[in-house]
């Protein structure tokens, strides 16, 4: 799926994604990674409330996670076009203002 991404087949990887259906033998880290790349294609694909609405699960979620990593600040910023409710629930959790 991250590949999907990182080379502009976010349609792919929404595919791929529909196809796992068990993640729980993926550690932790790598489970919030998955929806994060999720996230970015949801973006990629204009499914902005959708692309927040997955990344707020994994902020919500795994906060202390999020606040070390880059992609969620990426996504938030990428999805603008979104409800500004969401993305300041992002920005408080993930410590970072969004413009």
């Amino acid at each position: 799926m991250g590949i999907a991404v990182s080379t502009g087949k976010a349609g792919k990887a929404l595919n791929l994604a529909k196809e796992v259906h068990d993640w729980s033998s993926l550690h932790q880290a790598a489970q919030n990674r998955l929806q994060l790349d999720i996230a970015l294609a949801q973006c990629d694909t204009r499914q902005y409330d959708t692309c927040l609405d997955t990344l707020l699960t994994v902020c919500k979620e795994h906060p202390e996670w999020v606040r070390h990593q880059t992609l969620p600040g990426v996504i938030a910023q990428r999805a603008g076009y979104a409800t500004t409710s969401r993305s300041r629930k992002i920005a408080k959790i993930i410590g970072a203002a969004l413009a």
